[in-house]
């Protein structure tokens, strides 16, 4: 159990004693040429080893925050995203050797581009996003999209295999994967998409997102 301090305490230098963004509310599909979309999310994030923090659910940070997606074309969609991390505690778990410290809120923000590009067998797709956090440092995260669409195009489940690499005074790789569901009666209108993640933390959090350029359905009006 000791030996994951250490992972502790390198993260506290790159992302500021926060778990580090891992939920994406994605799926493979891409959004066609000209349209745009955007997402508001919240999550919270937990460390599952809570007898090394303070708080007896091991709760981390609450993540909430927004997304802009374009379509560049059918098979390259880009996303920016915005969110805001907040955390009750930056002595995490070493509380008990800091008796006498208030706790301390901290709030952070996180940037992030990705550049979604589509794989030629439907349902695939692969990211590549460039994130930053509001500590001065950079992380790049890319990752694989495999979505299954039930019939009625009315339900989506992705997987989301990923690796955070950190960019610090020493990189630092850190695998991840998430699942998320998408629902929806019209997906080139909006969805709803629950996510769990785990990548040494656990997460879980929900997104709503709405089209707001659609040229394939002006097309079709």
């Amino acid at each position: 159990m000791c030996r994951r301090i250490p992972v502790w305490l390198f993260l506290c230098g790159i992302t500021g004693c926060v778990a580090p963004v891992n939920l994406t509310y994605e799926s493979a599909t891409l959004l066609e040429k000209g349209a745009v979309d955007v997402q508001a999310n919240a999550a919270a994030y937990f460390y599952p080893y809570s007898n090394h923090l303070n708080n007896s659910n091991g709760f981390t940070n609450l993540n909430y925050g927004l997304k802009l997606g374009y379509g560049v074309d059918e098979r390259y969609t880009v996303k920016v995203r915005y969110e805001h991390l907040r955390t009750p505690d930056v002595i995490g778990p070493f509380r008990d050797l800091f008796p006498d410290v208030n706790p301390v809120v901290l709030d952070m923000d996180y940037v992030e581009i990705e550049s979604k590009i589509g794989l030629k067998k439907p349902g695939r797709a692969f990211g590549l996003p460039i994130a930053y956090y509001f500590t001065g440092s950079f992380s790049f995260d890319p990752r694989f999209y495999f979505t299954f669409q039930n019939a009625k195009k009315t339900f989506e489940f992705t997987v989301i295999p990923k690796m955070h690499i950190f960019f610090g005074s020493t990189p630092y790789l850190m695998p991840g994967i998430s699942l998320g569901a998408g629902f929806s009666s019209d997906f080139q209108r909006w969805a709803f998409r629950p996510e769990i993640g785990w990548d040494g933390f656990a997460a879980f959090g929900a997104a709503f997102t709405y089209r707001l350029v659609n040229p394939a359905r002006k097309k079709k009006e």
